[in-house]
């Protein structure tokens, strides 16, 4: 009886403040939230599960858009607690450690691999790749103002780990009409990290942890929202880069290769069993260096809007999101991109809820399946991510993740 009457009365408590974009379900919380995934934008598991795979070249490039062939992955793990005393007084503390990764090789390669080339051509192709992990500690203040503008203030310490901008290659192919080919190649890598990763140890975490916690930098998260009809409630969000996080070493690495033939075809004839390309080519893998050099580095920029429509009560409520994301802010090669999102969620008796979506998320079309099991003391969430660079892809299995949170409270 105890247990119901408690029940009876946070309900009440939470219906009473009115509608908001996220209404809470505990006065105090804590939880724990995983996910991860990885995509490409080329293969699906249709695909893959048959009984001949067959790779059509001409197929694979009319299929790749301007990006090329994209693979990605990313890994996010949460801690976080909750007070929620009022509508007016909201407190929350979380610290998180989240890493991506993006790899694009350019269209051009498959084209070359399709379609050949002419005679006295050149064809140029090249790859890109970046990544970033960062740790974060913040706190979350939520209050209420001239009584129909909730306001939210996310103050986040933001230290990073590793970071990658700048992984790039090139290949260039040369044809002449006396039937000389040409071919150089060349690739690059360069990764800020935290620590000098030369000899690295398990004992070097322990050893520096206080010296890469003090580089950390700052970054300010909002929301500002109002009802502005009956059931619908709207908000702007944003993540503002203030100060910038340090790494102070770096690993780099750079290798090349060089082919020359003058008569393939001859000398495949005439090899004698030896390597008929020898002294006509030369590589050189290089070897990774490490040294010392400060990078500053942001988390990206983001600014928005989205709402809550909840067209026959909380039991069933839309989430539309539109937004834009800077990575790279403030820098030479910063990448600008959209973001959108569209959820629904249906909780029955407040107890079983279920959550469809699809976004446009860090560069990748996202398709999730969700379920919620909420006792009022536990809550248990998982989502099934479908995920490609790729629309039609994203519906294919060309990429997958998952989400599982659980959150304690009363």
């Amino acid at each position: 009886m105890k247990k119901l009457m408690l029940s009876c009365a946070v309900l009440c408590f939470f219906s009473s403040l009115g509608a908001e974009l996220y209404i809470p379900q505990r006065f105090i919380e804590f939880g724990v939230e995983v996910s991860a995934g990885a995509s490409n934008n080329l293969y699906g598991v249709p695909d893959i599960l048959t009984e001949t795979i067959t790779i059509d070249l001409q197929k694979v490039a009319d299929s790749l858009g301007r990006n090329g062939f994209v693979m990605d992955a990313f890994a996010d793990a949460n801690v976080f607690f909750n007070l929620n005393l009022s509508e007016k007084f909201r407190l929350g503390f979380f610290t998180n450690i989240s890493g991506s990764t993006y790899v694009g090789i350019g269209r051009g390669m498959f084209d070359l691999l399709a379609s050949g080339w002419d005679f006295g051509e050149t064809k140029k192709f090249s790859a890109t790749a970046y990544g970033d992990l960062f740790m974060n500690v913040g706190a979350s203040f939520h209050t209420t103002i001239l009584q129909n503008y909730g306001i939210t203030i996310t103050p986040t310490y933001v230290v990073p780990l590793a970071y990658a901008d700048n992984a790039s290659g090139n290949i260039t192919f040369l044809t002449e009409q006396s039937g000389t080919i040409r071919a150089t190649a060349e690739a690059s890598f360069t990764m800020y990290t935290a620590m000098d990763m030369e000899d690295f140890s398990a004992d070097d975490v322990v050893d520096n942890i206080f010296s890469v916690m003090s580089k950390g930098g700052f970054d300010l998260s909002f929301e500002v929202e109002r009802p502005v009809l009956k059931r619908l409630d709207m908000g702007i969000f944003g993540r503002v880069p203030i100060i910038p996080g340090r790494l102070s070493y770096k690993m780099s690495r750079t290798m090349w290769a060089w082919f020359e033939e003058e008569n393939l075809f001859n000398d495949l004839l005439n090899s004698s069993g030896d390597n008929p390309f020898a002294n006509r080519y030369d590589y050189d893998e290089g070897e990774i260096e490490y040294g010392q050099s400060t990078k500053y580095v942001f988390r990206p920029f983001r600014l928005g809007v989205e709402a809550a429509w909840r067209p026959f009560g909380n039991w069933c409520v839309f989430r539309p999101k539109l937004g834009f994301a800077v990575r790279h802010p403030y820098s030479s090669h910063a990448v600008f991109y959209p973001e959108y999102a569209l959820d629904a969620h249906v909780t029955l008796f407040k107890v079983v809820g279920f959550q469809f979506g699809t976004a446009y998320e860090d560069r990748i079309f996202v398709q999730r399946v969700g379920l919620m099991l909420n006792t009022r003391i536990v809550q248990i969430d998982v989502k099934a991510l479908f995920r490609s660079e790729d629309f039609i892809n994203s519906f294919r299995l060309a990429g997958a993740g998952a989400y599982v949170g659980v959150r304690f409270g009363f």
